[in-house]
């Protein structure tokens, strides 16, 4: 069987995966039990569609406070133009639980495509995706903005390995769009977060296949720095918006230390790699943390450490896992060096992804 034969049936076996997973929503009428969809997400999807349908205008809520450009929060993708599409024909619900449903066919069908691009056998790349799904708290899964983000990373992690191959700028054009539309209607935390990723993972490539075709490699860095430039070309309009929105809210001197740490992971919160985000022991944290591997995946990720040897993949992950390990660890001089040096302090200005509130 030829490689594109197995990712076609790889790709209508995860369809069907996620469609099961998915039917009581989209043929059974029913819905996500979660405050901020019933508070926020449904409420502002059944203002856009209104809006669209009315061919009214969607960009300013004046119910929201004494008026509120509700498109450069980024909540919503309102922008977004697979958003503009679907609810223009569809109300909050029907609508919401399609773009659901799209987002997570993407993350397992690009996580697939970037585990075969590693050599990983098919099985083995279709679980990438599922565990990447189940490594989410019930928050993240049915939150609109975190879940537009979620397929950037297994995206870029594929486009990124194709970039030291054959057709490098096709694949960063696929990138640069990519990077775009998750910018108009993903979680900038998230989108962040796997750009900055991706790029120690581009380096690391760099490195190892420098001296094998030096040409080549300097191409892939022109790739690359085109997939960036597209990524941001496409995602002008909001970009821009937000540029001139920011010096007008309280956001414009980023967020105080306590904020800006709220629910980081220390050594103390080991437990959270294993017990899910409502479990919280109140001696070893302060709160309830977002991130959450649980037993099973995390067995899988020490039993794959042997694989360091023979893998490249393998390599950079332990290696970068490692490295944010050390960042987190509270006055070690990694802790205090990379936000400011390295980072410019970009991450200080971000609360956490799941941390439940905005400050406006």
């Amino acid at each position: 069987m030829n490689d594109a034969r197995k990712v076609f049936l790889g790709g209508v076996l995860l369809t069907l995966v996620v469609t099961i997973g998915f039917s009581p929503f989209l043929l059974g009428n029913q819905s996500f039990l979660d405050s901020d969809l019933t508070n926020y997400f449904y409420p502002i999807y059944h203002t856009y569609h209104q809006a669209l349908a009315e061919k009214a205008n969607f960009l300013w809520d004046p119910l929201l406070l004494s008026g509120y450009p509700t498109y450069v929060s980024q909540s919503g993708g309102l922008l977004d133009p697979a958003n503009l599409l679907i609810f223009r024909f569809l109300d909050a619900r029907p609508g919401l639980h399609i773009r659901l449903f799209i987002d997570y066919l993407l993350v397992v069908f690009f996580s697939y495509l970037a585990g075969r691009s590693f050599k990983l056998s098919p099985l083995a790349s279709s679980l990438i995706g599922l565990g990447f799904i189940l490594g989410l708290t019930r928050n993240n899964i049915t939150n609109p903005s975190v879940a537009n983000s979620l397929f950037l990373l297994p995206l870029l992690f594929y486009v990124s390995n194709k970039l030291f191959g054959v057709h490098p700028f096709r694949y960063a054009i696929l990138g640069g769009f990519g990077v775009g539309w998750a910018i108009l209607s993903g979680n900038a935390q998230f989108i962040l977060y796997s750009l900055f990723t991706v790029s120690f993972f581009f380096v690391f490539l760099f490195w190892v296949h420098y001296r094998q075709n030096m040409v080549g490699v300097w191409r892939s860095v022109i790739a690359f720095l085109l997939l960036v430039l597209l990524g941001l070309a496409v995602a002008s309009p909001q970009i821009l918006a937000v540029i001139s929105f920011t010096p007008l809210t309280v956001r414009s001197g980023g967020l105080d230390y306590a904020a800006a740490t709220n629910k980081v992971i220390g050594l103390n919160q080991l437990t959270n790699f294993i017990l899910p985000d409502y479990l919280y022991f109140p001696y070893l944290g302060v709160g309830r943390y977002g991130l959450y591997i649980g037993i099973f995946w995390f067995l899988m990720f020490l039993s794959a450490f042997p694989l360091i040897r023979r893998s490249r993949m393998a390599a950079f992950l332990y290696a970068f896992l490692g490295l944010v390990f050390l960042v987190s660890i509270k006055f070690s001089p990694l802790f205090y060096l990379l936000p400011f040096s390295v980072t410019l302090d970009v991450f200080g200005r971000f609360s956490h992804v799941s941390s439940g509130w905005i400050r406006v």
